[in-house]
This record gives structure tokens, sequence and C-alpha cells, in this order.
């Protein structure tokens, strides 16, 4: 989720702040974690003045000497930064996943989803340098039967690095419009602010947290896992048993937290526009679940399991945005939970970027807490929004299903 700024108020800031560095740097000549926070703080990241391949430029070569020396701080310090831990806390973390319940993920799917979500924050994709990640899920989705679609990422080297993958559509559905699963792989910038190697888990909550005051990547990789895993039981339970499906995209984009803000999109809205051409509905996911800007939600977490954005009250009354509405209102009615309807939506990153042919009008928060600090990932919320939007997608797909409370999983009534 992207908190775009002014550049002319960016660069005031540095300039004064750069001043103050150079004075601790004359009282104390090796820079402290503080100072690296207070520059980072003021975007003057790693990324500004490296390459991709991590090479310094002309312009790091040519710094004053306190930039210089800051500069070289930076570097140290990536190269001190140590994977996750995932020993210490992963064999936790996995026990706890098998006591959630869901409604369509086996224990063991709970634990592979558990798996994933550790996997994939502890691959470092500050924005800009989303390579990796990238590869990780395109091979994941590869798996499920999904095929890159040439983007920009493959055919332009100064692209950003989205990720677009499709699935065809079953025999019986292919001319109904597609579905588009958006969220972005890229984290908030700098290994001062994002950490993941300090990302723990917490076995009696049942939740990831960050272990000081800080961000280990769930903005936006929690909407990542959730999108992965629903796709996941969808195929297994069934769309690899003969249920039918429509076309699905899943765009997993880059630079959404960079400034100004979802230049990923951007660049898709703008260059690969027949991306966006027969769409029935976009489903993004991003934000905190407790986010408390006024205009928004006033943190209301945990009275509701789900926060849905949607700016036009109208539009829950027809097709498709009223089968959504439905759904989440069967997930709740399931999982004897509530959610809230937000009117403004999260009014920014990739959602002010989506052409209107997407029909992106309807959002979800992601399920972490924590705008980029204190961020804290729970299971429970987790697999709420992997059943919620898997039950989406089969009922968007005209899937009947019948709940069995005794035994707490939904099963096919009737159809395609």
């Amino acid at each position: 989720m992207g908190n775009p700024s002014l550049n002319n108020l960016t660069e005031l800031r540095q300039g004064i702040l750069s001043c103050f560095v150079a004075a601790l740097l004359f009282v104390n000549p090796a820079p402290s974690v503080f100072v690296g926070d207070v520059m980072r703080a003021a975007g003057n990241t790693a990324d500004s003045t490296q390459g991709s391949a991590g090479s310094n430029s002309s312009k790091t070569k040519n710094a004053p000497g306190a930039y210089q020396a800051y500069l070289e701080w930076v570097a140290r310090r990536k190269s001190l930064i140590k994977p996750i831990d995932v020993d210490s806390f992963l064999p936790a973390a996995r026990e706890a996943a098998r006591l959630v319940p869901s409604l369509f993920l086996s224990p063991e799917q709970r634990v592979e989803t558990v798996e994933t979500f550790v996997k994939v924050v502890g691959i470092k994709s500050w924005s800009r340098e989303e390579a990796a990640v990238r590869e990780e899920l395109r091979h994941r989705l590869l798996s499920l039967g999904f095929l890159e679609v040439p983007c920009g990422a493959t055919t332009d080297p100064n692209a950003p690095l989205n990720l677009v993958m499709e699935l065809s559509a079953s025999k019986v559905m292919k001319d109904r419009p597609a579905v588009i699963l958006n969220a972005h792989m890229d984290t908030i910038q700098t290994d001062v602010w994002c950490t993941p190697e300090e990302m723990t888990f917490d076995a009696g909550l049942r939740e990831f947290y960050h272990n000081r005051n800080k961000s280990f990547g769930a903005d936006d990789k929690a909407g990542v896992v959730t999108i992965l895993s629903a796709l996941e039981a969808a195929k297994t339970a069934f769309w690899d048993k003969g249920v039918g499906h429509r076309r699905i995209v899943v765009i997993f984009t880059a630079q959404e937290e960079a400034n100004p803000g979802a230049i990923g999109m951007r660049y898709l809205a703008s260059k690969h526009p027949e991306l966006f051409e027969n769409i029935e509905i976009t489903l993004l996911i991003d934000g905190p679940l407790d986010y408390t800007e006024t205009r928004y939600t006033e943190g209301q977490y945990p009275e509701n399991a789900f926060i849905i954005g949607l700016d036009d009250e109208e539009k829950s009354r027809v097709f498709p945005f009223r089968e959504v509405m439905a759904s989440i209102r069967d997930v709740c009615r399931f999982k004897a939970a509530s959610f809230l309807m937000i009117k403004e939506g999260l009014q920014r990153g990739d959602l002010v970027a989506l052409p209107a042919q997407a029909r992106g009008d309807l959002s979800f928060h992601a399920p972490h807490r924590g705008l980029h600090k204190k961020e804290r990932a729970k299971l429970d919320d987790l697999f709420n929004h992997i059943d919620l939007f898997t039950y989406i997608l089969l009922r968007l797909d005209g899937v009947s299903l019948r709940w069995a409370e005794d035994e707490g999983h939904l099963y096919i009534s009737a159809g395609r």
C-alpha cells in the first residue's frame, strides 16, 4: 500500500536531514542505526543510488563525504543482514495452522499456506528489486496451470517487473469475461524499515509479528498469499474435479510502494490496455485490516473480519458486485463473523491506476495489521480471506455450495 509524497517537500527534507547527518558524523564518524533510519525516512535509500545489480552509480562515486559515509554504512549493513531464522518458529506456526478452521483448506493445505507465507515474506522485494520474488511467484502459478503474459517485464528492460499470468477458461466457460486478481509483490523500500529477518511467530495468538516497530513485508505479501492459496484451493477441490471456471488473470504488480506510487499498474494501464478488456471484475487486495485514517475506517479490528471498499452502494445490487457481496455475507454466516463496508475503499495504490474497464470498483483490505510498522499477520485472518476469495471465485462461476455444519466444510450441491 503506497504512500506517495510531494517531490519538492521530499527534496527539501532530504537536504535538511543531510546537513543533520553530516553534523552527526562530525561528532561520531561511525554512522549509527539512528542516522540510517533518519536518512531512509527522508527517502534516501540505497535503491536511489544503486542499480538492480547493486553496483554504485556515478552519483555514489561523486557523493560528498558525509553522504558517502552513509552509503558505505548502508552497504555494510546489507551485508550483515541474515535470512529469517525459520527453524525458531516455523514448527510452532505449522502446529497452529492445523488448529485454525477453514472452509476449504485441509490441515495439510493450511500448513502449506503457512510455509508459503514464510517463504514469500523471506524473499526481500523492495520496490525496484522484485526479480527474486517475481520468479518464485511465477513458478508457483506455473504449477497451477497458469501461463505468463508478456507485459513489459519480458520485453522492455526499463519496464517495472510486473508479473502477469493467465489461466485459460474451461471449455464450457470460454465465452465468459475474465476475473482479475491483483496484489502488489513489492514492499516498502530500504533494509531499515522492511526487515523480514526480524519476523517471528506468537503461538498463543497464532500470528506472525515483527520484533520491532517495523515491517516484515505483510503489505502486500499477505494479499499475494491469499490469492495463491485461494487459487490452489479452488483448483484441487473443484477445477481438477471437472467444475468449470472462467479465464483468470493474476496481476502481481511491482513498484506499488515507489514514489509516486502504483508505478507497475500505471505502466500496464498505459502500455498494455488489452489486459483489461473483456473483464467481469477485478478483485484487489491491499492495505491493513486496522487502517485508521479517518476517511476510511476507525480501526474496528477485530470486530470485523473483513473490510471491503465500494465507492457506490448502488453497485452492490448489480452483477457482478451483487454476487461478491452475497459471497461475503455467506462466508460471514458460516464463520459467525461480520464485515465492514466503507465507501471510499483504499483510494490509493494500484486501485487508483486501474482503468475503468477493469471494473475494480470493489477492494479488500489484506489480512494483516499495521501500516508499514508494528506489522502482525494472524493465521485466522489469513485463512478467512483465503476462504472468502475461493468462495467468490466459485460463486462468480455459478457454483452452488452446500454447508455441512457438522463437518465445517463446503460441498458442491449443483454446478456447471
